[in-house]
C-alpha cells in the first residue's frame, strides 16, 4: 500500500496530488491496475502539453478546450484534484472567449497564466506519479 505522507525529493505530499483511497475505490482496491492508470494518465498528459503548446501560438482556442477538457476528465476519474482544477480552468478561459473574434491581449495573458498553473500541476504530477511508480506494492 502507498504511503500517503511520504514526499517526494520537493516535499510534495501524495496526498495534495492524488485522493489515494477515493481512486483505490475506484479501481475496486487494485493498486497494481490503478499505478497503470496513473502511467497511462501520464503519457496523456504528455501528449495534451504538446498539443497546448502549440494551439497557444497563436490562439486557438478548440484546441486548447479540447486539450484541456481530455486531461481534465481524466484527473478527474483518478481523483487528482489539482490537475483536474488546473486543466478545468484553463479550459473555461477558452471556452469564455469570443470565438468570432481575435484574441485581445488580455484573453492571451489571461491562457498563459492558466497554461502555467496547468504546467505546474502537471509536473507536480508527473514527479509524484514517478515517485507512486518507484514503490513496491505492498500486501497488508
Amino acid at each position: 500500500m502507498i504511503d500517503e505522507s511520504r514526499s517526494s525529493d520537493d516535499d510534495i505530499d501524495i496526498s495534495d496530488v492524488i485522493n489515494w483511497d477515493e481512486a483505490m475505490e475506484q479501481v475496486g482496491g487494485d493498486e497494481e491496475f490503478l499505478k497503470e492508470l496513473l502511467n497511462d494518465l501520464q503519457e496523456e498528459l504528455s501528449a495534451q502539453i504538446s498539443k497546448l503548446y502549440v494551439a497557444m501560438q497563436p490562439v486557438q482556442l478548440m484546441s486548447i478546450r479540447s486539450a484541456a477538457h481530455v486531461v481534465k476528465g481524466a484527473a478527474a476519474n483518478l481523483f487528482c484534484e489539482e490537475l483536474r482544477s488546473a486543466a478545468y480552468g484553463l479550459e473555461m478561459v477558452a471556452k469564455d472567449a469570443p470565438a468570432d473574434a481575435p484574441p485581445s491581449p488580455q484573453l492571451e495573458a489571461d491562457l498563459e497564466e492558466k497554461f502555467q498553473i496547468f504546467k505546474n500541476a502537471a509536473k507536480t504530477y508527473e514527479k509524484t506519479v514517478k515517485n507512486i511508480l518507484s514503490e513496491p506494492e505492498l500486501h497488508e
